[in-house]
């Protein structure tokens, strides 16, 4: 929600119910994610993949 509508931290959490830092959370997380996954040449087909069929 944060980063496709480009809501809020503090709107997310009052829609969710969440606390803002815990947006904060797990949004790190996940872009750490994405980078390894990125930095890591064996995943670069499903990379290319998910781009075409966008």
């Amino acid at each position: 929600m944060c980063k496709i509508e480009g809501r809020s931290y503090e709107e997310v959490s009052d829609l969710l119910q969440i606390s803002p830092n815990t947006i904060s959370n797990h949004l790190n997380r996940a872009n750490k994610k994405i980078l390894l996954f990125l930095q890591n040449p064996v995943n670069l087909p499903y990379f290319l993949l998910l781009l075409w069929t966008k």
